[in-house]
């Protein structure tokens, strides 16, 4: 008898929750319909956890009023990544629900919409990369990266708009989360609709071509990077560089020249600071093993004179700056010892954007 009681008065109270949940819901509905998408936000902000005592009804009808509230918000705010993202995860949300119970009163609706906000942030971040806006450009990859995080080409080019913003330790961040990800990377080339001005995105460099040769579309000024590993893996060198990093610098030049073994911009960084580091004998060893490859690199005799100083070698030191001379007889002998990490970096960072 007594746990007949309990068992309807728990149902009892069951009933009441639900009814307010669903009171609550209908107000927010009523609210958004009459203009106060904010308003509507707040009546349902503490159903985040109850909601999932709710009907399936009501958990359709809560994750759909959240998502298009946190998208009219969005709409009306320049630049408010966060609450697209939130839209985007409540709307995710309903899909799985609706996708769960298979009756689809919102899905069709919610799918349009989550290929709208895609679509928007790609066309912004790609053109306020062209336009050399590099934080607002990687703010809004960052958000699409958020919002489908399988696709890490979007944190690939978060991390190079970051890059090119000099905000180090955000780029560096990402670089290292696309490695620990062994990302090899997707290719995307954009071209602008001539008819309507929209970014369109073509999978391939033909299909981007074909529509340029129509001319239905105008090729962007500036187009991404290529992602590939080796870039990922030059870019966290350069950060570190940047940074002051020696020791990781080093970790990330081995794995980079497993890679890629000869890459002269490289390899004299990596000269540069086993010789900034005062590991004098490894520097040493480091050059004649390439000495042996290259015989006839003065940069690598040069470098070799300088270690030689060091070591107090100074039979060396004559040896190797001769040889400097008989391959280059016009050598520029620059002070090696004036550079810093970060003014190395910056050299090989403008020579790589040349060069790429």
């Amino acid at each position: 008898m007594r746990l007949t009681i309990i068992l309807q008065l728990v149902s009892f109270l069951i009933c009441l929750t639900t009814s307010a949940q669903k009171q609550e819901i209908k107000l927010a509905f009523e609210e958004f319909h009459d203009g106060y998408p904010q308003k509507a936000l707040s009546l349902i902000s503490d159903l985040d956890y109850k909601i999932l005592n709710a009907t399936d009804e009501q958990k359709a009808d809560y994750f759909y009023i959240k998502g298009i509230c946190y998208h009219r918000i969005a709409d009306s705010q320049k630049d408010d990544n966060v609450g697209l993202v939130r839209a985007v995860e409540a709307f995710n949300d309903l899909l799985a629900t609706e996708n769960l119970t298979q009756i689809f009163k919102y899905s069709a609706e919610a799918k349009s919409t989550i290929y709208g906000i895609k679509r928007k942030l790609v066309e912004e971040a790609t053109v306020l990369y062209a336009q050399k806006k590099f934080t607002e450009s990687g703010s809004k990859f960052y958000g699409l990266y958020q919002i489908d995080k399988n696709d890490l080409s979007n944190l690939y080019y978060a991390a190079l708009s970051f890059m090119g913003a000099k905000e180090y330790i955000t780029a560096l961040k990402y670089y290292k989360v696309l490695k620990k990800a062994n990302y090899s990377g997707k290719v995307f080339y954009y071209a602008v609709d001539k008819s309507t001005g929209v970014v369109d995105q073509f999978e391939s460099k033909a299909d981007r071509d074909k529509a340029l040769v129509y001319d239905s579309h105008v090729k962007l000024s500036l187009e991404m990077s290529e992602p590939k590993k080796e870039n990922i893996l030059k870019s966290i060198i350069v950060l570190d560089l940047l940074l002051n990093d020696a020791q990781n610098a080093k970790k990330a030049m081995l794995e980079f020249k497993a890679s890629e073994p000869y890459n002269k911009i490289f390899d004299l960084a990596e000269l540069k600071l086993y010789y900034e580091t005062r590991d004098y004998l490894a520097f040493e060893q480091i050059l004649l093993d390439r000495v042996e490859k290259t015989p006839n690199d003065a940069d690598l005799y040069f470098c070799l004179g300088s270690v030689s100083e060091k070591l107090n070698k100074k039979k060396n030191i004559k040896k190797y700056i001769s040889k400097v001379v008989e391959i280059d007889p016009f050598y520029q002998f620059e002070n090696d010892g004036s550079l810093t990490s970060s003014q190395e970096a910056q050299k090989i960072y403008q020579n790589w954007i040349r060069s790429n």
